[in-house]
């Protein structure tokens, strides 16, 4: 009998708490707008193989392969130009150690005619923010004037820097 009222109880109770209210949760929501600002930037890239004269002669002028440099650009007009990376000695002349070539290198390409690399040369400007792979500009040719005032059986060489700019 003790059991049986413990089972009723035990029913009677668990009937209370179930008939008592439940309380229902509100349903809360939260929102947040996300936004960033697109930064400018440019990309410059040389295509192919190094420029490399062949047979430099004295009284003769060589001129290298062409060359490609692909500008990719997201903002509204963009410039690009050409330098010697040196920023002291002879600019503009490749070298061998401290010996430079008599004559400066050139370089044409672009909009620009054929011009010597003793100051920053300017190949575009005022182009228009590239789409897909970008602009590419072809026909980029290095020239070389040899003459009798050059060592013999050096290498000479030069960096040049291909830089693009944004007003």
């Amino acid at each position: 009998m003790k059991r049986t009222v413990i089972i009723l109880s035990l029913i009677f109770a668990l009937t209370i708490a179930l008939s008592a209210s439940i309380p229902t949760l509100a349903l809360t929501s939260a929102t947040t707008t996300v936004g960033g600002t697109v930064k400018p930037a440019i990309d410059v890239s040389y295509t192919g193989s190094a420029p490399t004269f062949t047979g430099l002669y004295p009284g003769t002028t060589n001129t290298t392969p062409a060359g490609t440099v692909t500008v990719q650009c997201n903002k509204g007009t963009w410039s690009l130009k050409a330098k010697d990376q040196k920023t002291t000695g002879s600019i503009g002349y490749m070298m061998n150690g401290s010996t430079n070539m008599a004559q400066p290198l050139y370089i044409a390409g672009g909009t620009l005619p054929s011009s010597d690399l003793t100051a920053e040369r300017t190949l575009l400007s005022g182009q228009l923010r590239t789409t897909g792979s970008g602009t590419t500009v072809t026909n980029i040719v290095f020239s070389q004037a040899t003459t009798y005032a050059d060592d013999a059986d050096l290498g000479f060489s030069m960096t040049v820097v291909f830089t693009g700019t944004m007003p």
